[in-house]
């Protein structure tokens, strides 16, 4: 008898309890009335993500893309929901097959490229994501290098070998159709997925958490692309004020009090990495994203 069936339909009423299964869609006490289990919905890795984006990182924008299967598609929903509470602001939202053709993921990764955000929130299966990744370092918005931060769930943070094997393999998708972009080397891979950020479901956690504290210990630790002001005595603008520091006139979206000038830093062909012509008018100051640690 189909396992669905036996769940959903209340004629039956035959207790269940997983161990595993995390589907948003099994929360739903009115389809599944007899249903229970112990690990919490995929849903919650929505939230989380949204949480960290705009309470850990501060950040106010952000690009969503999701695989269309039931976790990646119910998690999206729950990150958009908790986004609007919380203030962060939704640029685009993008949804791919779970086995996309290669031409639609080089539709939705030239949208983000062509995009005002810098931040990515993606939440798909690990063959999905490889595939979505993949595309995006040949479109050159994937790498510590890129100027683009992204957040990856647990489909990715827990299957990381199946993510780099669709990252290196020559036609990991045969579905998919003829024209793959170019297959990375290991290296090439690791070295891509620099800087990213990922999540994963953990029994210890919390502020008080150890693992939470050497998280925040490591990411205070790094290098600030924020430095300091000498016109503003290293007293930082806030997001509508114009300073003029090292790299000269800019706006910064730093927090009152950090060390907010912007990192003059650029990628291999030349490009800024923290700074942006954000309204095509040169007469204006450039948007700065540089962050102070």
């Amino acid at each position: 008898m189909n396992a669905q069936l036996v769940l959903s339909n209340s004629l039956y009423n035959i207790p269940h309890m997983s161990y595993s299964a995390t589907s948003p869609s099994l929360s739903n006490s009115i389809e599944y009335p007899t249903f229970f289990r112990t690990p919490p919905s995929d849903a919650y890795q929505g939230l989380a993500g949204a949480d960290v984006i705009k309470r850990i990182f501060g950040w106010d924008n952000v690009i969503v893309i999701n695989g269309d299967d039931s976790y990646s598609a119910n998690g999206a929903a729950a990150f958009k929901n908790a986004a609007g509470g919380k203030d962060l602001n939704v640029l685009q939202s993008l949804e791919v097959a779970e086995k996309p053709t290669y031409s639609s993921l080089v539709t939705a990764i030239n949208s983000i490229a062509s995009s005002d955000g810098r931040i990515v929130w993606m939440m798909a299966q690990a063959s999905t994501s490889g595939l979505i990744l993949r595309e995006a370092y040949a479109q050159g918005v994937l790498g510590a290098d890129s100027g683009y931060v992204w957040f990856f769930t647990d489909a990715v943070t827990d299957n990381m070998g199946g993510v780099i094997d669709y990252l290196t393999l020559d036609n990991p998708c045969s579905e998919c159709g003829d024209d793959p972009p170019a297959a990375l080397s290991e290296s090439e891979a690791a070295a891509a997925l620099a800087g990213a950020v990922g999540t994963s479901q953990v029994s210890d956690f919390g502020e008080t958490s150890s693992i939470y504290s050497a998280w925040t210990t490591r990411f205070a630790a790094q290098t600030d692309t924020a430095g300091t002001d000498p016109s503003s005595g290293g007293e930082c603008a806030n997001g509508e004020t114009t300073i003029t520091g090292a790299a000269g006139s800019m706006l910064t979206n730093a927090e009152s009090g950090s060390e907010c000038t912007c990192s003059d830093e650029t990628d291999s062909a030349g490009t800024l990495l923290w700074q942006l012509d954000h309204d095509g008018d040169a007469s204006t100051a450039d948007r700065c994203s540089g962050m102070a640690y």
